[in-house]
């Protein structure tokens, strides 16, 4: 029940309702105490509070947004000539000025997409804003930035986004909104001197300025001048006449918007969302203007639209690039001009144009008149888009064809904009008492109302509206009269007629129609709901030879609808609603077998499908042929409900049968579309050619014109095939082995029409990686180079890119890798001090990579990470993230690469009583540079990496120096033995010597910067000898047996004869590398007020303690991760990572790690297998973008033994498998790389797509592969210079065609 009253409730909202906003606060905080407590909002809590009632009136509002200007933000306004007219006006510009920063509706920044929304504000103060519905601002997402547009194109970027309270939402913006000014004031204002001067001497300013719902579009300047010979001689009547043809008056402009809804929209501010492809609208003059679509431009007429959405106080202009000619309406424009031909035959241009002169110098002001302040130099509007583009607050781009923030609902004259969302927790109730005034006085007809049904129920929530009549149609009289009877007994008062309508049959549709035209006093029919639906039912053919699915979903509701039109148009607000499903997915038109062979080729789920979509189709094209007379066509996507509709289906065994591309997320819950995620609408379900075909196959198979206006004919059918049925090609759906459960077999892979796009032309994914340090770094160069049709944010907590390098200051730190193999394989670091870097050193390098590649612009830095959810139904990850000052908010991307790492948050180490020390007390990992250690009694704990770095450069100077460790350590010789010399036998080149030791020459340096080809040289040899070292890791080779011989006699050479308990100390049991190479042992037993005490009970007194333990190794990452069906990752892997190749997981479709386990931590320079593993995330984003896919997931399958490949490998031969203690162990298996770097390198190079469940957005397979050309192609057909032969060549080289 709770799912059908939903459907009622979509339903009644797509009936009688205009708009929807969407509302997601939860916050129990007042707007008051928002306000109060966040301090960079003062001036506008004082704003507020000083316009009586005004701040009471906020606090009573449900479901608003604020966008709230910032104390910068209000003192840099004040200081303009628009903010000293709001300070000596009285408080009624001060209140419209704060309306307008309201807006009707909740909306979160995760709502605000890249195309362009219009939102209602408060603001409908008819001094202001003339605007059905109240003013509007413009929301866009430009990159990373969720930016408003205001009047005079003047914009405001989110800098904190998300503040709930109990009302909505607060964004703080860091620019007041300008409250748009009328036509003639924008005009001035923003230097289009032609127009301005047009409308002053047509003496046409006052009525323009005073129309309400106004669309202008403006010529330029340089569009007066083209024309300016012309211009003397025009009549005032003649230039009147061009003024009204640039204003289109009621358009009726077709918005077809990738939600659940196909709407026809009645009105005239005709926003660029709002513009379609091809459309003709009529002007003001009475003639029409042709809008089309051109290579990414658009053109009315022979104009192209520069600058879009100019907001004003009584609608929007358009700035075009030629003057219109009411005479001239065939003027076409040419996309590869710069300059558009006059529309003005024998027209020359003209440097003056002699109205103008009296023009004001443009200004801005805010207000009803505004106060015109000469020292406001304010960017003029003039010019081509180029020069536009580049101004600082131009407009975006025009945004045009399907695209629509929400679809409008609302008829003629019932344009006001809805503040609420409705959604799956929205009763029926609540949205007949929202529209009750839309319903009543309404005749609505409803098909399919058998008692227990959706039909029957939406008319018995509708009733208290008190609509003018309802009519129930059904095919059985006793079940149409049961329903009526119900109806009239619940609400006497409202009006109920039968009528007999059987979709089955043509002639008794036609007779049903007849009795409905033939009803003297029903003269109109405002709302035709075609509800009537039969649902995966088994073969049968109906009188008339359809198959019956397709007879009652479509061709019988078509008929009918048809049959009606002349009493549907008889309505102010004429609509029609066709009750479709989620079930369109399951297949598109079966051009040119609807009729499945007679039955030898169906399957009862494809014809489902096909009957939806037919519906869908059915929408879009009634609303492309009626909308010029006024209907609105739209359709009900409510989800799997429970009626009698289903009532002889066996659920448990029918879903089973279906791929769970459709099951629960699709079929079970009602829900908006997301046309970012693509997998909930159908693209063929949108095409208007696919609508096109279909009606006219419609019309030949019902044997009647639509409208009912010409003489029926015998119906025409398709011809039957005969096929044998065991070649089927629509065979029962099996079971597949792979982890991700019920898929389509290729078999039945659904028929498709061919897009538009060249061969893996990539769609726009959002990547986001976590982590600015190295692995970010490279994430961002890499991503550059190779994907196309991206967005990329890097999240990190810390102020400045370098990720570890940044964090670790602590004296002595440096890595225990040759600095010169220490670097991006590509990127050589002539500057390096010596064989070994410094932290400082590495982290200059990291940060001028970042500069020299200008990847900043990747980064958002100071903030925090602190979860991510994966949204199967979008196909996308949810992001919850933290700012520096506690403001959390939310992102969403396809992709989601983890590069933090497993040591990202270190821990002091676990010594009973550290509390009491009171002494100063430090990590490495949080080093304090303000310490002073000289004279000093010093300790280290831990015998790490860390803890060997720091000792020596504390042992200088302090009074005293103890260090503890917990276990033995191998002392590794030094390092570089082998003579590898920048400059070999040559005693200007250094030889080789121990950390801190070997410093480079200034000659050495001097070859580094000059010679490249010697410097690689020199870079591959250090590199290739520390990969030489790698048998010393495996205990079955004689490499790591010779090394164990020779670093034990080498200790105990140090060591001296005698001192077997040293020997104990310093010669561990496990081989070298099981741990990092390091240092010394003694016990701990607890901290004291002023130092430590041992296991031999003495208290031994320090200073200082520096704690270099490490850190709390999370394999999983540190934020929460809850991947499909709700799996968490820290649980998945609470055992042990169950991680693929060290860079995916099942169970968590795409998300890529960077250094993740099982990678490589222990052997050679993790930035080369970085810089492979940030190539293979970048593979893979490439190929959801370019194939279309939903996702990749690693199998299950390959997983496990993957990972028994791992664990059998090291038992069997790595020296890490040894009883060492070790972070690189989990629940005492190694989670390292089950080889060599190299190794490694050869094993990630290319993706094997064959171990992954690949989930494809729906369609068949090979959408991908487009129209049949390259990108090549594309490019030479516009002119560029593209080699066509990229594989003719002089020698076997390698060659690809991909650009």
């Amino acid at each position: 029940m709770y799912s059908q009253l939903f459907s009622i409730a979509a339903l009644a909202t797509l009936a009688f309702a205009q708009n929807e906003t969407m509302s997601n606060s939860s916050s129990t905080m007042s707007l008051a105490d928002l306000l109060g407590s966040t301090e960079s909002l003062s001036s506008l809590a004082d704003a507020v509070n000083g316009v009586p009632g005004l701040a009471e009136t906020l606090g009573a509002a449900t479901d608003i947004t604020i966008l709230a200007p910032s104390n910068e933000a209000f003192a840099t306004f004040m200081e303009t000539p628009s903010g000293q007219a709001v300070s000596t006006d009285d408080s009624t510009a001060i209140q419209a000025l704060l309306q307008y920063h309201i807006i009707n509706g909740t909306y979160p920044a995760s709502a605000v997409m890249e195309t362009p929304a219009f939102l209602s504000t408060m603001l409908n103060n008819s001094a202001y804003a003339n605007v059905t519905g109240g003013q509007v601002v413009e929301a866009v997402r430009q990159g990373e930035d969720v930016v408003f547009y205001s009047g005079l194109l003047s914009n405001a970027t989110v800098t904190t986004a998300d503040q709930n309270f109990t009302g909505g939402v607060v964004h703080i913006i860091d620019t007041v909104l300008t409250v748009p000014q009328n036509v003639s004031s924008t005009a001035i204002a923003a230097g289009l001197s032609g127009i301005a001067g047009a409308l002053t001497r047509a003496d046409v300013v006052d009525i323009v300025d005073s129309l309400s719902d106004i669309t202008v579009f403006a010529p330029n300047n340089s569009a007066f001048q083209a024309i300016g010979s012309a211009l003397p001689n025009l009549t005032l009547n003649q230039l009147v006449d061009i003024l009204q043809y640039h204003t289109p008056d009621e358009p009726q402009l077709i918005d077809y918007s990738l939600t659940h809804t196909y709407t026809v929209i009645n009105g005239t501010v005709a926003y660029s969302s709002m513009i379609e492809e091809e459309m003709s609208v009529p002007a003001l003059s009475g003639g029409d203007l042709m809008i089309t679509m051109e290579d990414g431009d658009v053109f009315v007429n022979s104009a192209r639209v520069l600058i879009p959405d100019v907001l004003v106080a009584n609608g929007v202009i358009h700035v075009i690039d030629n003057v219109l000619n009411p005479n001239n309406t065939e003027a076409m424009p040419d996309p590869t001009a710069s300059v558009q031909t006059p529309a003005f035959s024998g027209a020359t241009s003209a440097e003056n144009v002699d109205y103008t002169s009296g023009v004001p110098t443009p200004t801005m002001a805010i207000g009803p008149n505004p106060t015109m302040a000469e020292e406001d130099s304010s960017p003029t509007m003039e010019g081509g888009a180029e020069e536009t583009g580049s101004a600082e607050g131009a407009a975006p781009q025009m945004m045009t064809g399907a695209m629509g923030a929400a679809a409008l609902f609302a008829g003629a004259g019932h344009r006001k904009a809805m503040a609420k969302q409705y959604d799956t927790h929205t009763t029926v109730e609540v949205v007949v008492q929202d529209l009750s005034r839309e319903i009543a006085g309404k005749v609505v007809l409803t098909t399919g109302i058998s008692p227990g049904g959706l039909g029957a129920y939406f008319n018995h929530f509708v009733a208290p509206a008190k609509p003018a009549l309802l009519i129930l149609a059904g095919r059985n009289h006793a079940r149409n009269q049961a329903s009526a009877d119900s109806l009239s007994q619940d609400h006497p008062d409202v009006p109920v007629r039968t009528l007999q309508l059987d979709l089955e049959s043509l002639d008794k549709v036609r007779d049903a129609a007849a009795t409905v035209n033939g009803w003297s006093g029903v003269p109109r029919i405002d709302v035709l709901v075609n509800n009537a639906g039969v649902m995966a039912c088994e073969y049968e053919r109906t009188a008339d030879r359809f198959e019956r699915q397709f007879a009652v979903s479509h061709i019988g509701p078509l008929l009918f609808t048809n049959l009606l039109m002349p009493k549907i148009l008889a309505s102010e607000a004429p609509r029609i609603v066709n009750v479709s499903s989620d079930g369109h997915r399951l297949s598109q038109i079966r051009w040119p077998d609807v009729g499945f062979s007679g039955g030898q080729l169906y399957n009862k789920w494809r014809a489902y499908g096909q009957g939806k979509t037919a519906n869908i189709l059915f929408s879009v094209a009634l609303a492309k042929r009626l909308g010029s007379k006024g209907l609105t066509a739209v359709s009900l996507h409510p989800g799997v409900i429970g009626t009698n509709l289903s009532s002889h289906l066996d659920w448990d065994t029918e879903f089973a049968a279906l791929p769970s591309d459709y099951n629960a997320s699709y079929l079970q819950d009602a829900h908006i579309a997301d046309p970012s995620a693509g997998n909930t609408i159908k693209a063929y379900a949108l095409d208007r050619i696919e609508a096109d075909k279909l009606w006219q196959l419609s019309e030949k198979l019902v044997g009647q014109r639509g409208g009912g206006v010409l003489p029926t004919h015998p119906p025409t059918y398709l011809p039957t095939y005969s096929i044998n049925p065991s070649t089927a090609l629509y065979r029962a759906i099996q079971l597949d082995e792979r982890a991700d459960g019920l898929t389509i077999p290729s078999e039945i892979a659904e028929e498709h029409t061919i897009a538009t796009h060249f061969h893996s032309e990539q769609e726009r994914i959002k990547i986001v990686h976590v982590g600015a340090g190295a692995a970010g770094l490279i994430t961002a160069y890499k991503a550059r180079r190779m994907l196309g049709n991206y967005e990329l944010v890097c999240y990190d907590k810390n102020p400045d890119v370098g990720g570890t390098w940044f964090e670790n200051t602590y004296p002595g730190v440096g890595c225990d890798v040759p600095s010169h193999s220490y670097t991006f394989s590509f990127e050589p670091n002539a500057e390096w001090d010596g064989y070994y870097a410094n932290g400082a050193q590495i982290q200059k390098y990291l940060v001028d990579f970042c500069d020299k590649y200008d990847l900043r612009k990747f980064m958002r830095l100071e903030t925090t990470v602190l979860g991510a959810t994966w949204m199967d139904d979008k196909g996308q990850w949810e992001l919850e993230l933290r700012s520096k000052d506690g403001t959390r908010f939310q992102d969403r991307c396809h992709v989601l690469i983890s590069g933090s790492g497993p040591l990202n948050r270190w821990k002091w180490p676990e010594i009973e009583s550290i509390g009491q020390y009171k002494g100063t007390l430090v990590h490495t990992a949080d080093w304090d540079s303000k310490i002073d250690w000289h004279g000093r009694r010093v300790a280290v704990i831990g015998s790490g990496a860390s803890g060997v770095q720091v000792t020596p450069q504390l042992v200088k100077g302090a009074e005293s120096f103890t260090l503890f460790s917990r276990s033995g350590q191998w002392i590794t010789p030094p390092a570089g033995m082998q003579d590898i010399r920048v400059i070999p036998d040559s005693e200007l080149s250094s030889h080789p010597a121990p950390a801190g030791k070997h410093f480079y020459t200034r000659e050495e340096k001097a070859v580094m910067r000059t010679d490249p080809e010697r410097f690689l040289k020199y870079r591959k040899g250090v590199d290739s000898a520390m990969q030489a070292n790698f048998p010393i890791f495996l205990r079955t080779s004689l490499f790591h047996d010779h090394a164990m011989v020779m670093m034990t006699e080498m200790i105990k050479q140090r060591i001296g004869p005698g001192r077997p308990d040293l020997e104990r100390l310093f010669i561990p049991s496990f081989s070298p590398g099981c741990r990092r190479n390091t240092c010394v042992s003694t016990e701990i037993v607890k901290f004291t007020e002023h130092g430590i005490m041992t296991a031999d009970g003495k208290e031994r007194e320090y200073d200082i303690v520096v704690c270099a333990t490490g850190f709390d190794v999370a394999f999983a990452p540190h934020y929460q991760v809850t991947g499909r069906n709700g799996i968490s990752m820290k649980k998945d892997w609470a055992e042990f990572p169950n991680v693929y190749l060290s860079v995916a997981s099942p169970n968590f479709p795409n998300f890529y790690f960077i250094g993740g386990p099982t990678g490589n931590w222990a052997q050679g320079s993790v930035l080369a297998t970085h810089e492979i593993q940030a190539e293979y995330a970048l593979q893979c984003a490439l190929k959801i973008s370019a194939e279309h896919l939903h996702s990749l997931e690693p199998s299950q399958s390959v997983t496990t033994e993957y990972l028994q490949h791992v664990e059998t490998w090291h038992r069997s031969k790595s020296v890490w498998a040894e009883t060492c203690r070790s972070w690189v162990k989990y629940n005492g298996r190694v989670a390292l790389w089950c080889g060599s770097m190299i190794h490694m390198l050869k094993t990630l190079r290319v993706p094997r797509w064959e171990d992954f469940v690949i989930r494809r957005r729906g369609g068949n397979m090979w959408s991908f592969l487009g129209d049949g050309r390259t990108e090549r192609e594309v490019l030479h057909a516009e002119g560029k210079e593209v080699e066509l032969a990229p594989w003719m060549r002089n020698e076997d080289s390698a060659w690809t065609v991909d650009l």
